[in-house]
């Protein structure tokens, strides 16, 4: 898919999404994994060309929206927008029970993201997936620390694509 037709794509996506919206008040939820995919598909489109860019911005899209919507209910949009640079920092990056930390002084949140350490997913078969588990704790200001833990593996083209969202 050339970068031309993704961004098509992306904004045809956009424009139904808020469309199906205006019967009703969306929930934080929704606002969220649309702020998510959003935030994703531009981190991927500025990685790499060709299909290696569409595959990252489709990837990073992906984790956006869950994370947009776990968080959606708790978070601004610019918290959720911390959030999930933390959250692509940790998976890339941390060892098994490393955790990464992010807060907001604008808005008094702040979270954690610790992945857990890597496992085969179908080991043994052709689909095989390395994934890794995740505990993600945030604070909104003012309100309880929610916790949430997910599974996120890595696609074939290195991306991680968050499985049970």
């Amino acid at each position: 898919m050339s970068d031309i037709s993704l961004r098509k794509f992306a904004i045809v996506a956009a424009i139904g999404v808020t469309l199906a919206g205006c019967s009703r008040e969306p929930t934080g939820r929704e606002v969220g994994s649309i702020i998510g995919a959003t935030a994703g598909i531009f981190l991927g489109s500025q990685i790499g060309s060709g299909v290696g860019r569409a595959a990252a911005t489709i990837g990073l899209a992906a984790v956006g929206s869950w994370l947009g919507g776990e968080l959606g209910e708790y978070l601004s949009r610019e918290d959720q927008i911390i959030a999930q640079a933390a959250t692509q920092e940790a998976l890339e990056s941390n060892e098994p029970g490393q955790t990464t930390s992010w807060s907001n002084p604008d808005t008094g949140a702040s979270g954690k993201v610790t992945p857990g350490p890597t496992f085969a997913e179908n080991a043994g078969t052709a689909s095989e997936k390395q994934c890794r588990t995740i505990k993600v704790a945030i604070s909104p200001e003012g309100k309880d620390t929610r916790h949430a833990n997910r599974i996120a593996c890595r696609k074939s083209n290195g991306d991680w694509e968050v499985l049970d969202a």
